[in-house]
């Protein structure tokens, strides 16, 4: 089980590691990979895997250019907006000074690769591209990078056929890609229903990724093979929030105490499904709980 963590906090401890060419630091990656990721960062690869992303925007805004239905599209991202990407898209992340992202990812299965793809200018032609088991992202993908300014691929602008493959490992995406939903505007035209108990998917069920937003009251019948991330939000000036990572299995949450006073220091420890009882009914809290479902037993 890991320790409550303060987003805010956090990520003003661990500004200097926000550096390029990658610029992001992994708050936890055994279960889930939760990274937060700093510019500025103008990048031409493209980042291609099996599983579903969600993008926060935190501070500032920035651009992820994908490859949608075999055309390049930029999506802006905004700071305050959510956005799930589908699996198999390839994509870009462009982020700019003086900002700071929100990444989640699930853990690979030991059979997944992800790719890492240069394409021939504007073009769908791929330049160059290197697929490998995605362990830790932090450390990986900056060796590819550097690999790819020392090619000849780079030096030329012209692929080497006989380096790629003839099919990628996996098929890319086919399906639509959403538009950035604010979160802020999201919760307010559902804060009658919030504030009923009513539990939301974000995103519908149409997705691999649930993002589950609870308000007030208590939930039960979180009984599924998924690793769970939960970030509380509280309303008003007490937008400060904390985070924690959570195998699945484990039986148990920490929930987090009120915002202020004592009780912030004393973390509550739960059965799984009654993890909000002890939230204050004179405060209305946001709960975020997003769940990757695993495609295969725990490893």
């Amino acid at each position: 089980m890991e320790r409550r963590v303060r987003v805010k906090t956090w990520v003003e401890d661990n500004r200097a590691s926000f550096q390029p060419p990658v610029c992001n630091k992994l708050m936890h990656q055994e279960q889930l990979k939760i990274m937060f990721v700093g510019g500025p960062n103008i990048r031409k690869d493209y980042h291609i895997e099996e599983g579903e992303e969600v993008f926060y925007q935190l501070e500032g805004d920035m651009v992820l250019r994908v490859l949608e239905r075999g055309k390049h599209r930029d999506v802006v991202i905004r700071q305050g907006e959510i956005f799930l990407l589908p699996a198999g898209v390839p994509h870009s992340p462009q982020r700019f000074a003086n900002t700071m992202g929100l990444v989640i990812e699930r853990r690979r299965l030991e059979t997944e690769l992800d790719g890492l793809r240069y394409y021939v200018g504007d073009t769908v032609d791929v330049l160059f591209e290197k697929w490998f088991y995605c362990k830790d992202l932090g450390t990986q993908l900056a060796p590819i990078i550097q690999e790819f300014f020392r090619s000849e691929q780079c030096r030329t602008g012209k692929p080497i056929p006989d380096q790629l493959l003839k099919e990628p490992p996996f098929p890319l995406s086919t399906r639509s890609i959403m538009e950035p939903v604010s979160l802020k505007a999201w919760l307010d035209g559902h804060r009658r229903e919030l504030q009923a108990g009513r539990s939301i998917n974000l995103f519908g069920d149409t997705y691999e990724t649930q993002v589950i937003v609870h308000g007030q009251g208590r939930s039960r019948g979180l009984e599924q093979d998924v690793d769970l991330w939960l970030w509380q939000l509280a309303s008003g000036a007490q937008g400060e929030g904390g985070t924690t990572s959570y195998p699945w299995g484990s039986g148990c949450y920490w929930a987090h105490a009120p915002m202020e006073g004592p009780a912030l220091r004393s973390p509550f420890k739960a059965d799984l499904g009654t993890f909000r009882q002890m939230l204050r009914p004179d405060v209305l809290y946001w709960i975020l709980l997003l769940f990757f479902h695993r495609k295969a037993p725990q490893w």
